[in-house]
């Protein structure tokens, strides 16, 4: 929070994550108490003060986390299993 300073812009290229950073960045300014003011020229960011609900596609991608995370433990405690033994 020290780091921020009075002003921002966030610019880059359709799909580069713009919405997306600056939602996480003003989450955290008021999760902190700090009032932001958020200026979106397409209307995106018009539904933020609202909470977020899951949709089937959110919901797909939370199980292919979860099954890439629980592979990659699997991996991690055989390798951690291998070097115990060298």
């Amino acid at each position: 929070m020290q780091t921020f300073n009075w002003h921002g812009l966030i610019a880059g290229a359709t799909g580069t994550g713009k919405t997306k950073t600056l939602q996480m960045i003003t989450e955290k300014l008021s999760l902190n108490g700090v009032p932001a003011l958020v200026m979106d020229i397409k209307g995106d960011l018009s539904g933020i003060s609202q909470p977020g609900t899951l949709n089937p596609k959110i919901e797909d991608r939370i199980k292919l986390l979860v099954k890439i995370g629980n592979h990659a433990n699997a991996l991690r405690n055989c390798y951690q299993f291998q070097m115990s033994r060298v």
